[in-house]
């Protein structure tokens, strides 16, 4: 979402009085310094992660009700979620990986990003009632 606020602002318009909005939303452990939200900005092409409390905090300001979080550390890469798949899986992504120069660039920034930053990675699964 590159806009979460009104990504959630539409999710509570069509969500039924009583019904759950569920996010799984990638999340910085930490504060991470300016440096870091630019790369990330940059090398996942718009993504603007929040921090744990910043995610609850969405979703109490959009009107949910008994919002409740899990918070998590980051700690898989790209590839650990090919091989997850299956050797099907690895070897399709693998031919458009090998063939496709701006693809395996993009993917060895993220990796590196990852990498560099994992103190930083988190996520978190938060709910909240209409």
């Amino acid at each position: 979402m590159t806009n979460k606020k009104r990504a959630l602002s539409e999710y509570v318009r069509v969500t039924k009085l009583g019904g759950h909005i569920g996010l799984n939303g990638l999340s910085w452990r930490k504060k991470p310094s300016r440096e870091i939200v630019e790369r990330t900005f940059a090398d996942l092409r718009g993504v603007t992660p929040l921090e744990y409390d910043e995610w609850v905090r969405l979703l109490l300001d959009s009107g949910l009700k008994a919002v409740q979080s899990r918070t998590y550390k980051h700690k898989s890469t790209s590839w650990d979620i090919i091989k997850s798949l299956g050797a099907r899986a690895i070897i399709k992504v693998g031919i458009k990986y090998m063939a496709n120069c701006k693809l395996r660039k993009w993917i060895d920034r993220q990796e590196s990003l990852f990498r560099e930053y994992s103190d930083y990675w988190g996520y978190g699964l938060y709910v909240g009632i209409k």
